[in-house]
């Protein structure tokens, strides 16, 4: 979760289960509507990294 000193927060999400749905197609472009792109934009990215909520890590 992403969350900024006012308004809203952020959260990005993985979804592990469905995973037999249909690949996504080679030929996207950015201009498609299963492309997406997120940017996150700090004046100091070392302070931004400790600020985030851990991340839990899984073995696969």
């Amino acid at each position: 979760m992403l969350r900024a000193a006012a308004g809203p927060a952020v959260e990005l999400l993985e979804y592990l289960t469905p995973r037999d749905g249909r690949p996504r197609p080679q030929d996207t472009r950015a201009n498609d509507l299963v492309h997406w792109h997120t940017i996150a934009i700090t004046p100091d990215i070392q302070t931004a990294g400790r600020a985030r909520a851990p991340v839990p890590r899984t073995m696969r």
